[in-house]
């Protein structure tokens, strides 16, 4: 990310937009903390943030990177713990960052659990096909 020249300011508060700030917030969003939890590190108002974002096409890209590597990064410590059989992290996340695995309102809704339930038994069967021997033996 480009470092930016300060405009010059009037009086009041120096400004939060510094490199160290920006890398904070960016670093926070690349572990999988959402971009409210980020700005709160500074802290920095929700309209600050949007500032940054819509002045500054690079911070924008870079937080829209550092938003998929910790997804990707999640999913990887998600997928060993699946491979474990451990369904309560696969529970976890779904309830929070996965809002499309809601069931439409007409349908009974599955619970978290028996989503979880499904997307491990999904994940055995995908990796069933592709020739992957999930029972363990040797």
């Amino acid at each position: 990310m480009q470092e930016k020249p300060q405009k010059k300011r009037g009086r009041g508060q120096p400004t939060k937009r510094t490199p160290e700030n920006a890398k904070l917030i960016l670093d926070a969003v690349r572990l999988g903390l959402t971009e409210d939890t980020a700005r709160q590190l500074v802290p920095l108002s929700d309209s600050a943030l949007t500032s940054w974002k819509s002045e500054d096409p690079d911070f924008l890209a870079s937080l829209t990177r550092a938003r998929a590597d910790g997804k990707y990064r999640n999913s990887n410590r998600l997928d060993a713990r699946i491979e474990a059989g451990d369904t309560k992290a696969l529970t976890f996340w779904l309830e929070r960052r996965c809002p499309e695995f809601q069931q439409e309102k007409e349908e009974k809704p599955k619970t978290v659990a028996e989503q979880a339930a499904d997307m491990v038994a999904m994940y055995h069967a995908m990796r069933t096909l592709d020739g992957v021997d999930d029972s363990g033996s040797s």
